[in-house]
């Protein structure tokens, strides 16, 4: 299966193997119903599922798909001529009608020391078992489980798998680079099912349950819902974009779609917190040069319209959410894109166990995109070739956008310092000058025009010098906030030391030119690998920091 052009929501299935016959019609209504529902509650988002095709529920929820024509496809816990060993005749058939008209399947990887030679031991297979039904608790959104509600009696069974999704799969069957990191958990679905082996269930067969680690909840309270939402959103967006652009589906890469979105949604972010910063200045303005005179009480009607202004472009731009949406999209541009280069150059690993670990809470939706993208393109072969190419474009562009980034927000951050430094020292000296005023009201009230000529007119009119004052005090604090909402400085110190990684990055790259292909290989593999988790940890604490910074209006 190719690279998405949309990012789907997935399912996935575990359950028992010996439901009753009679059951289920009643069992397809209630995971019927899962789907449907979804689709109404999030219809921008495309569903596929995976289902291992066992007997029973996998091939029940399977059937459902197939008559929704929700895409599937199939993990397998052995090399498909093995597993084929666990079915009968009928089984096989069906199976391979199954498999025909699924969008691909892939096979896990041997737990262990377990081999092709020595997997069909009960221990080592039912670890298989194990090792998928991990698998797909670690990487659905959505786990529907066909299940009494009952534990497991051997290892890998139904229940064992309910309880990865809720609390985590056991450490032999995650990747290194996840031990550190809390478990990958979620709802369950929770079909509740009768086995032919044990027919006694404590509720109605097919009553649906959305299982959390706490309690039980409805579907309206699933504790995942925001995470739908957040890619729901995106896919809703992507939709108004090909819209606007009259470009088809197809025709665009997802990481495309986000770099573009997020460039949108930037643009109308900083627009509006121009306006709203100018706003506040010529509001404040004037409010400090009006007085109590009829004549100039438009200027008091001027800043309250302002400050409405401000307060409504606030109010709309936090609804319309443009800055969460900005930097949200441009993480998952990176993130995608160093995915595809890890995946063309041969790297077995997804981006989503290196991005946002710390920031996890806060951007789930975007490791989940992540690694539904890389999971659903897993079938193709590395491109070594081209992927060595594409490291070398990689670290170039990344070279030059902070070769240029880096010296235009450090010299943008002296700008607004130094004029920050040129308004203060006037306001300093109009200070000056309101005190000799004030000082010489206190010795003379009435100033002799033949002592001071040149300052008389000052003198009568002190007011003047005041509102001098608030207007130089008002820009200064303009001056001094702008750039901190901006993160120039900030920016600027990153940006540098990146600049730095990816310029020594390009000299290993330049370097290996004319070694053998293999070894440029090599050298190019640990070059992304390295700069790739640098480049994810430098933008998710960049995101972090952007997030953190205020958009409120400028109260001056």
């Amino acid at each position: 299966m190719n690279e998405p052009h949309e990012l789907p929501v997935i399912f996935a299935v575990t359950g028992h193997r010996d439901l009753r016959p009679e059951d289920e019609p009643v069992l397809m209504a209630s995971v019927r119903g899962i789907f449907e529902r979804f689709r109404e509650r999030y219809p921008c988002t495309p569903i596929v599922l995976l289902t291992p095709l066992a007997a029973g529920a996998d091939r029940l929820v399977a059937r459902v798909a197939i008559e929704l024509k929700v895409p599937f496809r199939v993990p397998m816990p052995f090399p498909e001529a093995d597993y084929r060993k666990d079915f009968d005749a009928a089984e096989n058939t069906e199976f391979s009608e199954l498999l025909e008209i699924s969008e691909g399947h892939y096979t896990m990887p041997f737990v262990g020391d377990t081999t092709a030679d020595n997997v069909r031991e009960p221990a080592r297979r039912a670890l298989q078992y194990a090792m998928v039904g991990a698998h797909l608790a670690r990487v659905a959104h959505v786990m529907i489980a066909l299940w009494n509600g009952k534990a497991s009696e051997g290892v890998g069974g139904t229940g064992d798998i309910v309880e990865y999704r809720l609390s985590g799969a056991p450490k032999m069957f995650l990747p290194s680079t996840t031990l550190l990191d809390a478990p990958e958990t979620g709802p369950v679905y929770h079909v509740v099912v009768a086995r032919r082996s044990d027919p006694e269930t404590e509720l109605p067969v097919g009553t649906v349950l959305v299982e959390t680690r706490r309690a039980r909840v409805d579907e309206l309270h699933d504790p995942s819902r925001r995470l739908y939402a957040r890619i729901d959103r995106f896919n809703r967006d992507r939709l108004q974009l090909l819209r606007k652009t009259g470009t088809p589906p197809a025709a665009i890469r997802l990481r495309d779609v986000a770099e573009q979105l997020a460039t949108h949604y930037q643009r109308l972010y900083r627009r509006t917190l121009n306006l709203m910063f100018a706003g506040a200045v010529i509001g404040a303005i004037s409010l400090a040069i009006a007085h109590r005179d009829a004549p100039t009480y438009s200027f008091v009607l001027l800043y309250c319209a302002f400050v409405a202004f401000a307060y409504i472009a606030h109010a709309y731009v936090e609804r319309r959410r443009w800055k969460d949406r900005s930097i949200e999209y441009r993480a998952l541009e990176l993130g995608l894109t160093i995915q595809r280069v890890w995946d063309l150059v041969g790297l077995e690993t997804s981006v989503a166990d290196y991005y946002l670990r710390i920031q996890r809470s806060e951007f789930d939706w975007i490791r989940a995109a992540i690694r539904t993208v890389h999971d659903l393109a897993a079938e193709q072969s590395p491109d070594t070739k081209l992927g060595v190419v594409a490291v070398q474009d990689f670290v170039t562009s990344q070279r030059d956008f902070f070769s240029v980034a880096a010296p235009r927000d450090e010299r943008l951050a002296k700008l607004y310092r130094q004029a920050t430094d040129v308004i203060v020292g006037i306001g300093a000296a109009l200070t000056l000058v309101l005190l000799a005023i004030a000082v010489g009201h206190l010795i003379s009230p009435k100033t002799p025009a033949a002592l001071a000529p040149g300052l008389a007119r000052i003198w009568i009119h002190g007011d003047v010098v005041i509102r001098a004052i608030a207007i130089a005090t008002i820009l200064a604090a303009v001056f001094h906030e702008y750039p901190r909402r901006r993160a120039f400085h900030a920016q600027a110190r990153r940006y540098a030391i990146m600049l730095q990684l990816y310029e020594r990055a390009l000299d290993l790259l330049v370097d290996a030119r004319g070694e053998p292909f293999e070894m440029r290989l090599s050298v190019a593999r640990e070059v992304i690998f390295e700069v790739g988790k640098e480049a994810l940890a430098e933008n998710g604490e960049w995101l972090m920091m952007h997030r953190e910074l205020p958009l409120d209006p400028l109260h001056v």
